[in-house]
């Protein structure tokens, strides 16, 4: 009772049809297929502080990608206006969190490997799947090889998850599937060093 007549019977896409898959929402397919269906037609919530902060803290990381901390402060302090917090507590708060993300980011950096690439786009199909987006950071180690690096500033799932995180999967897949090929001084063939996650928040890796 109150409830509108189904819109539409026809398929989101006819069974031919590519379908566009982001590697940040692969895991979402899995756990609730029609969520993520709204969300890639555009159905979204806007942006809370946390995914605002976390935005400004991957611009800064993008903007200087191998500065250290003095030189991310300056920044963070130059851009600061830019989330529009009003002077009071939470954002005294706010800006020390984002202050310890960037010490944690800077001591990243120095210990990182050869910056290839940062917020590298790229597109490959993969039978029906374009699979498309951009990775944080790529990244040459002392082998050759190359490892994909994912900032995050939230929460860092367990171990395990970790281990079987499926946008670190699909970012491999796309290296392995030659989708970097324009990236300078990325040779063509190159292998990867697997995918790691970067929690600056908290200060580990996985």
């Amino acid at each position: 009772y109150g409830v509108h007549p189904v819109s539409s019977t026809r398929p989101t896409w006819e069974a031919d049809a590519p379908v566009p898959v982001s590697p940040s929402k692969v895991e979402s397919v899995s756990t609730c297929a029609q969520r993520w269906a709204l969300e890639t037609a555009g159905g979204r919530s806007a942006d809370a502080l946390s995914q605002s902060l976390g935005s400004l803290i991957h611009s800064i990381a993008e903007e200087a990608p191998t500065a250290p901390f003095h030189e991310l402060a300056t920044t963070l302090d130059r851009r600061w206006p830019e989330l529009g917090l009003a002077p009071g507590w939470p954002e005294r708060v706010t800006r020390t969190r984002a202050r310890a993300m960037i010490e944690r980011l800077a001591r990243h950096f120095q210990d990182s490997g050869e910056v290839l690439a940062v917020e590298a786009r790229f597109t490959t199909q993969i039978g029906r799947a374009v699979l498309s987006g951009s990775v944080d950071r790529l990244v040459r180690q002392e082998d050759g090889t190359v490892l994909v690096e994912d900032l995050k500033t939230g929460a860092a799932p367990s171990k395990d998850k970790a281990l079987n995180h499926p946008q670190l999967g699909a970012y491999q897949v796309a290296l392995t599937e030659g989708a970097f090929y324009e990236v300078p001084g990325l040779e063509e063939g190159a292998q990867s060093a697997g995918a790691q996650l970067v929690h600056v928040n908290q200060g580990k890796d996985a």
